[in-house]
């Protein structure tokens, strides 16, 4: 082993000082807590950089001592250190037995990371800041790094994305404070490096004519791999996180990856589990009524104008499914047919694409029984897999560190065809220079790619959507094998041609691939030039190409002659600081520590789509096979931000702490005379229980406030208006104005915010309690709003609005038992948030932030409005008109009224994580659920699959008799409920009740849902028997996530947890026909040598 560790030390000799003694004096022991053994605990010889870090079981080893006479210190985060001298036999191991660290009642030597990477006390800090560890990350093996933090902090409100692993996760912390939507998520990041969070996209949107539908291909914090990852701090509100400048005013999550440790020799981990995913939640479907119309159904082609009877239906208005003789799209046909293999059967196109039929339907096919399919939906989804794998290789001595590691995900989607694969390649290191200079470095290359991501949102490109309409008696495996028989290539085969494709057509042919390249680090250099000052200087990269290519194959419904797109998304953003950093003990009570810096952020995103709507040759798929000319879009940003920012903190007997910071930033995206703008902040920390005697039962009680303000730019391009070029003419190139009147007086926006709250510890750290009370204002919201278009420009863009943003955040700690074997912990995380709009522009009361359509229709959009007085997150569309709660008809017909009505609110009332862990000798298990309370939800599906007589409650069609609605009609000055009298057709009742282009209440559902979020249930094999396979530790678990969800009665369809995609923008409140999440669960391995 030595030889090896010899070898090892060549290699990386950079990084390696010193000379390897060989000696046999070694001293070995245990360090717990009295009732539990303290893994990573800290053991040193006093006045030296000799030591070793406890393992899994507390136990620890030092080798190769040369003293005869040495004092150990042994020290633990929260506890107190503990000196213990030894008097050693040279040769010999010195086994000193268990050694039992104190908690410190005050936990005063708590280190956390806050803004810039400072490191402060705990107890110093005047704000709130909430800490992940490793652990506490990867128990239930989230693969998402984003998502493994819900329900664990609190005032986090995450959403996640329905496309699988790798889709788009919603971030915002203590609510909304802007009127933009895509403006109110956190900035992340990594070893002190900003790194970019969200996804390029173009401009184009879904309208239902021949373009592609959106794509998640899911935003950049999802790609760090969570094995590399030491602990997490989120930085809540402007008054943490005031240092990062403008684009830390939503909060900042600082993630902190993994080091070797110093003096800790070779150290390698492996960690590798694997996961299966199923479907969480399908909707509740019904299963009497078939495929049809009208109580009637007989396939012959499933095309518009069809032969047959109601064959061009999708929907399950048919007849009962008794396994009556039908002919249907999978019935056989003569010569090793299937009915739906129209085109050998007769059918032809013309040169314009249109099927021409026989004038009258062969009389070819077998009739087969007619019954329902109530897993047809279901089967379609298959069980998916993730594998993780992470290895690590460090190396520590006590001038140096080296880590390399590897990170591999490979994912295969519950959706067929779908997944993502992972590399990740991180080198991190340090080296003192000499004894004031040290240098280190943090970089990590990632490539993500994937031959294939599912669009999704309404229409015909999402499986999902075709499902909503998809007849109940539709065999799904007989659509396996997706091509017509005799057309291969060429026609695709399905159960309806008039509106769908075949979904495994759709997943294995009309693809979505992308590959990208991702390199994101820093180079460091820190001078200590005496004991209190230090100087670092900081350069750091956060840079990707992403390669997405989409093929469309012959016969799709958008494209018939199939079609291709290339994109190209480029970004670079480079961060240059240097920090000074003053701290020293002035007296035996006055404390002092200042920080002054500054940064250079540099931006540049570049972007390039061009797309082929149609193909000279099928399946070639060549921007040069192209039938016409391609649709090119093209742009560049570019954005500078320089900064200059200082700290001064002042203590008092260690009693009383009190933090000052300013910062000035001056940004390219604003008007030279606006640029600049100055934001400082001011916090306070009172330590009651020394400042005043308080009772025994109170271990630690700090009373805290602090208030900051923080200022905000734009994108770049708002001042002044462009030309952007249109259709040729005459092929000549065109060009005209944008509709958009920009502002070249633009301010930066502006918040004010504050915050006091406790932090209290009782019984010796057995309870704990964290409080917060918040509030900030907004102003000189950076907004577009609409003007007459007599001026030539239908908006312009202003400063204007103002918001307010409060709430309290509590956490509640519990440690009930605690002894030699047994023990268990119990937190509640309660956070509550409400948003208000103040004012917008002047003669604005209404400001529209964000909408969902269907294709566009100005009937079917919900619409995420602010509006003076209300909440931020209120969503509009069409109700109907109602009298003391009944609908109100006319003619017939339900009156909708076309005025925008309150259909409710996205966010929730409040939120709730609880977690339990339990550990019992080597056996650990641990659960958390996660609770989100109240809140709206607008469901596609469920309108949609009740108008198209699938979900449960669509059967109850009287047997398409008339039926009497529940509503009243005016007479004279009078509303009088509807009798027999005013029974109208079955389709006169369901279509208006539930059609999406017309009214959006009836999809209305409560957003309110309970999850188990987490379980872990883990075994540590003891020290004694890994040991002998060559091992420090090994730990086995067996894990779980998203195993369970309760929803109230209104939503017994879909997991609410859900977010909609309308062009390049995240639309959150709306269910647009989402692919259902997942439930996983698998086994995990820690290895550690």
């Amino acid at each position: 082993m030595n030889d090896f560790r010899l070898f090892v030390s060549i290699l990386i000799s950079v990084f390696i000082g010193g000379t390897i003694l060989a000696q046999n004096t070694s001293i070995s022991g245990v360090i717990t807590d009295g009732s539990f053994p303290l893994p990573g605990a800290s053991v040193i010889l006093d006045g030296t950089t000799t030591g070793v870090n406890t393992d899994f079981d507390g136990k620890f080893t030092l080798k190769k001592i040369t003293s005869e006479k040495v004092t150990l210190k042994i020290s633990f985060i929260g506890y107190v250190n503990k000196l213990v001298p030894l008097q050693l036999n040279k040769g010999e191991n010195t086994n000193v037995g268990t050694i039992i660290l104190k908690e410190s009642a005050q936990q005063l030597e708590e280190v956390v990371i806050t803004a810039l990477g400072i490191k402060k006390e705990e107890k110093s800090l005047g704000y709130s800041v909430s800490n992940l560890k490793a652990k506490e990350l990867n128990e239930a093996k989230e693969t998402n790094l984003v998502n493994a933090l819900n329900g664990k902090i609190a005032g986090v409100q995450i959403t996640n994305g329905s496309t699988g692993v790798g889709s788009t996760s919603r971030v915002v912390i203590r609510g909304e404070s802007s009127l933009t939507l895509g403006g109110n998520g956190p900035l992340f990041v990594v070893d002190g490096v900003p790194i970019h969070n969200n996804t390029i996209f173009g401009s184009g949107e879904n309208t239902g004519g021949s373009e592609m539908q959106e794509v998640d291909y899911g935003n950049g914090a999802s790609e760090i791999d969570p094995d590399s990852v030491e602990s997490i701090s989120v930085l809540k509100g402007a008054n943490a996180a005031a240092l990062y400048g403008s684009r830390g005013s939503n909060g900042v999550i600082l993630i902190n990856t993994k080091t070797a440790r110093r003096n800790k020799g070779l150290s390698i981990s492996i960690n590798t589990g694997t996961t299966l995913e199923e479907a969480l939640r399908l909707p509740k479907y019904q299963n009497k009524y078939g495929q049809g119309w009208s109580g009637e159904f007989e396939y012959a082609d499933g095309l518009n104008n069809s032969l047959g009877k109601n064959d061009q239906e999708d929907v399950s208005w048919g007849p009962e499914a008794n396994g009556q003789l039908i002919t249907q799209f999978d019935s056989p046909a003569e010569g090793g047919l299937r009915a739906g293999d129209i085109f050998s059967r007769g059918w032809v196109r013309d040169a314009n694409g249109k099927v021409i039929s026989p004038t009258s339907i062969p009389n070819d096919v077998t009739a087969t029984p007619f019954t329902a399919r109530p897993n047809n939906v279901e089967n379609f989804y298959r069980t998916g897999h993730t594998t993780t794998f992470s290895t690590a290789i460090g190396f520590g001595s006590d001038k140096s560190d080296f880590l390399f590691s590897f990170g591999l995900l490979d994912n295969e989607g519950i959706i067929p065809n779908t997944g993502l694969k992972r590399r990740s390649y991180r080198v991190n290191g340090s080296i003192d220079v000499t004894d004031k200079l040290k240098i280190s470095l943090k970089s990590n290359y990632i490539n993500s790619n994937s031959t294939n991501r599912p669009s999704s949102g309404y229409g015909s490109e999402s499986a999902m959507y075709m499902f909503t309409w998809y007849g109940r008696t539709v065999n799904t495996e007989a659509l396996k094998e997706y091509w017509q028989r005799g057309y291969e290539g060429l026609e695709q085969y399905n159960y309806n041609y008039a509106w769908h494709d075949n979904p495994y057509f759709m997943l294995n042919e009309n693809t979505n691939a992308f590959n990208k390249h991702r390199v994101l680090g820093n180079i460091k250099l820190e001078y200590q030039f005496s004991e209190n000052l230090k100087f670092q200087a900081k350069s750091g990269m956060d840079y990707y190409t992403d390669r997405r290519e989409s093929k469309r194959a012959y016969s799709t419904q958008r494209f018939l002659k199939g079609a291709y797109k290339d994109e190209r998304a480029d970004f670079k953003e480079v961060n240059t600081d240097f920090l000074f950093s003053y701290d020293k003990n002035l007296n035996d009570v006055w404390g002092l520590n200042a920080n002054f810096g500054g940064n250079q952020m540099k931006q540049e995103i570049n972007f390039l789509s061009n797309i082929a709507n149609g193909l000279v040759i099928p399946e070639l798929y060549n921007l040069q096979n192209s039938v016409s000319n391609l649709v090119t879009e093209q742009y560049k940003e570019e954005k500078e931000i320089n900064s200059l920012y200082g700290t001064l903190g002042i203590s008092y007997d260690n009693k009383v702490f009190v933090d000052i910071t300013a910062r000035n930033d001056w940004s390219s995206t604003l008007p030279e005379k606006n640029n600049s703008y100055f934001y400082p902040s001011a916090s306070v920390s009172l330590l009651m229980n020394e400042i005043f005697e308080m009772p025994a039962a109170f271990s630690f009680f700090k009373i805290r406030g602090s208030l900051a303000k923080v200022g905000n730019d734009t994108s770049p391009y708002n001042l002044k208006t462009p030309y952007s070029y249109q259709t040729p003419y005459a092929g000549n190139k065109t060009l005209s104005r944008s509709t958009i009147l920009l502002n070249e007086n633009l301010k930066p926006e502006m918040s004010t915010s504050f915050e006091v709250g406790t932090d209290l510890k009782m019984f010796n750290g057995a309870v704990g309690v964290d409080f917060t009370y918040y509030k900030s204002t907004s102003e000189n919201q950076i907004m577009t709003v609409p003007i007459t278009n007599t001026v030539g420009y239908s908006a312009q863009v202003i400063n204007a609005g103002k918001i307010e943003n409060k709430g309290i955040e509590a956490l509640l700690t519990l440690k009930p038992i605690r002894n030699e074997n047994f023990a268990w912990t119990s937190s509640i995380n309660f956070s509550k948030n409400e948003g208000k709009v103040l004012a917008l522009a002047e003669n604005t009361d209404v400001l529209t932030m964000g909408y969902a359509s269907v294709y566009g229709a100005e009937t079917s959009k919900v619409f995420v409005q602010a509006r003076k007085g209300e909440r931020l997150g209120n969503m509009y569309g069409r109700k109907f008109e109602r009298y003391n709660g009944k609908i109100v008809y006319k003619d017939g017909k339900p009156l909708v009224n076309d005025e925008l009505q309150l259909l409710g609110n996205y966010n929730p009332d409040f939120s709730l994580g609880f977690k339990n862990s339990f550990k019992y000798k080597n056996f650990d298990f641990s659960f958390l659920v996660d609770w989100k309370q109240g809140g709206t939800i607008i469901s596609r599906t469920k309108q949609i699959a009740t108008y198209a007589g699938n979900l449960e409650g669509s059967e109850n069609r009287n047997n398409y008799e008339d039926i009497v609605p529940d509503g009243v009609k005016q007479v004279g000055d009078e509303y009088v409920a509807l009798t027999d009298a005013d029974a109208v057709g079955w389709w006169t009742y369901y279509k208006p009740m539930y059609d999406r282009r017309n009214q959006q209440e009836t999809g209305i559902v409560d957003a309110t849902y309970v999850k188990l979020r987490e379980v872990k249930f883990g075994y540590d094999v003891p020290t004694s028997f890994v040991q002998k396979l060559g091992m420090e530790s090994l730990k086995i678990s067996i894990v779980g996530r998203n195993l369970g969800l309760w929803t109230p009665s209104s939503n017994p369809h879909f997991d609410p947890e859900t977010l909609a995609m309308q062009g390049s923008n995240i639309v959150p409140g709306i269910e647009d026909v989402s692919y259902p999440s997942s439930r996983s669960y698998g086994v995990n391995f820690l290895f550690k040598f």
